[in-house]
């Protein structure tokens, strides 16, 4: 696959202080990650920097793009504190890497770890990046949720980055559906044929999880309860909706 038909992605080193920088020099160190994407790193050069010397390793001659921009100065950096400096660094290259996204340059945006302390010091206005970037795309953005990912095992979030007392009150068959629509539109993008629906363990299993109520269970509405090619089975202690 040559590099014209390979994505771009923009990449940025998230939280200056914590270990993202390093982990971005550790990423495009590695030779396969270049085969795989055309990657534009958004950042101050001077982070970057930092990142591969933390790293011990040095950045290769065009395996990335650099995007200079200035988001925090040297002196400012504090490696191992959440600041509001290093709050405002995240902030400020995550909306340069998005507004990338919407100009067409890029085809999507991966950052390196965030600390959520430091973005709420810089008044981030809301539970975490996720609900902030629905923000800034407005209404572009549609159903926003989190996708994790791991081998064969896809799973997608109802509740992410609230407090344990909210979430019995966000549960709701709506914002079920939403997360069981987002994640069988993903698989369904990616080309992916066997589809797992699983939803929330129920009541029966008794316990409340540390919380002040019991826990909530919904059945599935009727569209995603075995419609023709599907079969449910009962696996012990969830319940799975199986798609072939």
């Amino acid at each position: 696959m040559t590099s014209t038909e390979l994505p771009t992605l923009a990449v940025i080193p998230g939280d200056p202080n914590g270990i993202g920088p390093e982990l971005l020099a550790r990423l495009l160190d590695d030779p396969e990650t270049e085969e795989k994407a055309n990657i534009i790193v958004v950042g101050d050069r001077h982070v970057i920097e930092y990142g591969f010397a933390a790293a011990g390793v040095e950045a290769r001659p065009g395996s990335f793009q650099l995007r200079d921009v200035e988001t925090i100065q040297a002196d400012d950096l504090t490696p191992g504190e959440a600041t509001r400096k290093g709050g405002e660094s995240i902030l400020a290259t995550l909306t340069r890497a998005l507004e990338l996204a919407a100009s067409g340059e890029v085809e999507g945006v991966l950052f390196m770890p965030f600390n959520k302390a430091a973005m709420h010091m810089a008044d981030i206005g809301h539970e975490d990046e996720i609900r902030w970037m629905a923000t800034w795309w407005g209404d572009r953005a549609g159903t926003v949720g989190e996708l994790n990912i791991m081998a064969g095992l896809w799973s997608s979030r109802v509740t992410s980055h609230v407090p344990l007392k909210d979430v019995v009150s966000m549960i709701t068959e709506e914002t079920v559906l939403d997360a069981i629509r987002m994640l069988d539109g993903s698989l369904r993008a990616s080309g992916v044929d066997s589809r797992a629906l699983v939803s929330p363990p129920s009541t029966r299993m008794g316990g409340t999880a540390g919380i002040s109520e019991p826990r909530k269970s919904i059945s599935l509405h009727p569209q995603w309860r075995a419609p023709g090619n599907c079969r449910s089975r009962r696996m012990d202690p969830i319940r799975q909706i199986r798609c072939f």
